[in-house]
């Protein structure tokens, strides 16, 4: 049993519980508390209890920064005021220097001794003294302390081109010596502290001088040459400068996109673990998307020299624009557009640029960690293989012409493979089910994201806020503060979105996991990576609303998917899927249509939500495979094997013997019938 004995005092039959009640009182953790074990607890023979544990426990100080924080937002904090001690120090027979004077007292039996040194002119009671001196009541002691000069020296160049001058200038100074500040001290060594004094010399009339004898007239920037004469540093500043001939800019095409195919820098975990396989760029367009806007070209302006004369401008040439396949060029605002999906292909010969649109990314070879991976807005062709771990993203049609060996495929439209899929995924079409997934998981962070985000809004109209982010260079401190305190939420709904988004990582796109990444670095992890200004904050609520737009939307379109053979994969499609040769081992195929296995179908589960159509269910060992399709669906089996699972909307059925031709269907009571 604990006890509360005293507002920072806890008794528990043990040091463990006391600082449990304590904790559990105070409101805090362990983390945020000073604990002092005041008393063990301790025992008399045979296990009889002599004295209880007792601990004090209080909470400890933030940073001011901190407290600041926590009461704008609502989240109170205690201030403790310092505590003022007072120190009495006994001066008899010491000697001191306070602000450059000397103070000392004696008595008849303990006098002071001031060393001097040689390079300090000492004189008590008006005679000169050195070495060690004994100070006594009444003695006047002065010092000889002459200042030094250093003039201010300036040279004025011109430079090559002859087109700029510039000063330079070292501001003269007075060293003007005093006594250093020395605590009370039976023994005291006499030191010296150069007090340094500008004295810039310079005047702006010696500069115009100089520069009136060099024909200089124009360009003179007089405020430059007030900033020299003002100046406490050496510095050196243009104090004249011609105006160089502004020659007219060609027109041009400005694209809106990175139009370069090039290879990426590798992308940083967030474990801190490189991937190389977002490591090549593609540039892709939608049909209708504005490609490039002309720019006109613009006329030369004409320069001076320092010395008066004119330099001559020349104008700029036009750009030439011939639009070709896939591509309009609107005239009236000189604006190039799409008129197919696909990517960009640029010609550029003189000042003609030739713009069209390739509406399939051909691929050589196999999708491996050299080549990156693939995202096209438009049909994607591989000539080869995808690798292991390697992934291929199209907004159009997919088509692989081998084998996809440990890779993920995703397409808005179909899938075709020649070859095998070996522990591959591949998705066609929006997968409605995982969206929906996700808009569970979205919806609460985005409205806990927003609170947060207002805070820290409201916190940077204040000077207090702009002087926390000099001192720390990111936002990491105080939205750790705010989610350790008022935004709890925060915390927990966006480890859960994150947590859903990875897990879902093969059946989603590329930017849900650049959205994950970017929340598990700013809210999760703090990384250094983490939100640097509330702008970045403002930009992921930007893309969180589009996402929840685009997953709030269902899918309608029909997107199909044809292989030769799948062994332990998983398949998504909104359309069919169609597997056209030896069959699916251990793989879980979802179509929004129909599903029909040529082959063998082997483990796993196959839902097709308008029917299944299977050469052979299971094997005669009896794997359990399972076999499923909504209520208006049909399930066709030529032979079916022991423990397959026969699904029909709601309606169950376990096959325990081999059978044939079976064909199982909701009659119009919607009960299941079986047909062998």
């Amino acid at each position: 049993m604990a006890t509360k004995t005293r507002l920072d005092i806890f008794e528990g039959d043990t040091v463990a519980q006391a600082i449990q009640l304590g904790l559990a009182e105070l409101d805090i953790n362990q983390s945020e508390a000073d604990i002092v074990v005041i008393q063990n607890e301790s025992t008399k023979y045979w296990g009889v209890k002599k004295q209880k544990a007792k601990v004090k426990i209080t909470k400890k100080q933030r940073d001011n920064w901190e407290d600041w924080i926590l009461d704008k937002v609502g989240v109170g904090s205690g201030e403790v005021d310092p505590i003022k001690r007072e120190t009495h120090t006994h001066l008899t027979g010491r000697v001191w220097i306070k602000d450059g004077h000397i103070q000392f007292q004696a008595s008849p039996t303990v006098k002071p001794i001031l060393v001097v040194p040689d390079e300090i002119t000492v004189y008590k009671n008006d005679k000169q003294v050195k070495g060690r001196t004994a100070l006594t009541e009444g003695d006047r002691i002065t010092f000889d302390l002459s200042p030094t000069a250093v003039e201010t020296t300036w040279s004025v160049r011109l430079d090559e081109a002859k087109q700029q001058v510039s000063l330079r200038v070292n501001p003269g100074k007075y060293y003007i010596p005093s006594l250093k500040d020395e605590l009370p001290t039976h023994t005291l060594n006499l030191s010296i502290h150069q007090n340094e004094q500008v004295n810039n010399q310079l005047s702006e009339n010696d500069v115009c001088k100089q520069l009136d004898l060099m024909g200089i007239v124009h360009g003179i920037n007089h405020d430059a040459i007030k900033q020299a004469c003002a100046a406490t540093l050496s510095l050196t500043i243009v104090i004249a400068e011609g105006e160089q001939p502004k020659h007219g800019k060609d027109g041009d095409v400005t694209f809106l996109i990175d139009m370069s195919e090039r290879s990426l820098p590798f992308l940083e975990n967030t474990d801190g673990t490189a991937d190389f396989r977002e490591s090549s760029y593609i540039p892709s367009l939608k049909e209708g998307e504005v490609l490039g806007t002309v720019v006109e070209p613009t006329k030369g302006e004409d320069g001076r020299s320092l010395y008066g004369d004119v330099l001559k401008a020349s104008d700029g040439h036009p750009v030439i624009v011939k639009p070709g396949n896939g591509v309009e060029f609107v005239d009236q605002e000189q604006k190039v557009v799409t008129t197919q999906s696909g990517r960009p292909h640029i010609e550029r010969l003189g000042r003609t640029v030739k713009i069209s649109i390739m509406p399939k990314l051909t691929h050589r070879g196999d999708v491996e960690v050299s080549s990156g991976n693939i995202h096209f807005i438009g049909d994607v062709e591989v000539l080869g293989s995808i690798n292991e771990d390697m992934l291929v993203h199209a907004e159009g049609q997919v088509a692989i012409y081998r084998h996809v060996m440990q890779g993920i495929i995703q397409a808005k439209s179909d899938i075709t493979i020649n070859g095998n899929v070996i522990r591959g995924s591949l998705v066609a079409g929006k997968d409605n089910s995982s969206y929906a997934e996700l808009n569970k998981q979205l919806q609460p962070f985005v409205d806990h994201y927003v609170l947060c985000l207002q805070s820290i809004k409201q916190l940077a109209k204040n000077q207090k806020f702009i002087e926390i982010m000099k001192q720390h260079g990111s936002l990491n401190p105080v939205i750790k503060l705010l989610l350790e305190s008022s935004n709890k939420k925060l915390l927990h709904s966006s480890a859960k979105l994150v947590g859903t988004i990875y897990s879902l990582e093969h059946k989603i796109d590329k930017r849900w996991k650049t959205f994950a990444n970017q929340i598990e670095m700013g809210l999760l992890k703090f990384h250094s990576k983490g939100f640097q200004t509330i702008q970045e904050m403002e930009e992921l609520h930007q893309e969180a609303a589009a996402l929840l737009d685009y997953i709030s939307v269902p899918s309608q379109s029909s997107a199909h998917v044809k292989i030769n053979y799948a062994m332990n994969s998983t398949i998504t499609a909104r359309g069919d899927v169609i597997i056209l040769g030896k069959g699916s081992i251990h793989t879980n195929v979802e179509a929004g249509g129909k599903i029909k296995v040529n082959g063998k179908a082997i483990g796993g589960r196959l839902i097709g939500k308008k029917g299944v159509e299977l050469e052979q269910a299971g094997s005669p060992a009896g794997v359990p495979t399972i076999v499923q399709t909504d209520d208006e669906g049909v399930i066709e089996i030529a032979t079916c094997h022991p423990d397959v699972v026969i699904i029909v909307g709601k309606h169950t059925f376990k096959i325990v013997k081999e059978e044939v031709n079976i064909r199982a269907r909701l009659n119009t009571q919607g009960e299941l019938v079986l047909y062998r």
